[in-house]
């Protein structure tokens, strides 16, 4: 069985061969840890922009490079939101979802746009996208998704409810 078959069976809560393995994320500078490990320990790190969804090409090469000596059945990627820096620490999408950002500069999602019903009226988040924002998910479909599936992870624009 192959790894996008293992996935797709587990997926249709059938029994594959064996327990699919896949990563959930893997930011920029890891990947960048992981190959000089198992694949080369000359690897030029070059800029090193560490957000989802904004890495670069060579960095999502590396990636699919890594799924494929881990022999993993899928990778997760991520599409651009255009993050704007706010300040050290927070940064906004183009959706105005806002972010804390980690000491590694990975966006954590703590107050989206919408906050109550009315803040729907009138917002449309697939007008805001573009295609370039896709560019890496895209390279890892044609790079990877023949043979591994690929998961698409999405940011929604709700502020979650907290309870004091």
């Amino acid at each position: 069985m192959d790894c996008r078959g293992r996935i797709l069976k587990a997926l249709n809560n059938e029994i594959p061969d064996r327990v699919p393995t896949f990563e959930l994320l893997i930011d920029e500078a890891s990947i960048i840890k992981l190959a000089k490990l198992l694949i080369n320990g000359s690897i030029n790190t070059g800029n090193i922009k560490t957000r989802f969804g904004e890495e670069s090409q060579r960095s999502l090469e590396l990636h699919c490079q890594i799924a494929e000596k881990l022999d993993l059945d899928s990778l997760t990627t991520y599409f651009s939101t255009g993050l704007n820096s706010i300040d050290d620490n927070i940064a906004e999408d183009r959706f105005g979802t806002k972010y804390h950002l980690s000491e590694h500069g990975q966006p954590l999602p703590f107050e989206g746009p919408i906050k109550s019903l009315k803040d729907t009226a009138g917002f449309d988040m697939a007008k805001s996208l573009k295609d370039e924002d896709f560019e890496g998910p895209n390279y890892i479909i044609k790079r990877a998704g023949g043979k591994r599936a690929v998961f698409l992870l999405l940011s929604d624009p709700f502020t979650a409810a907290t309870t004091t």
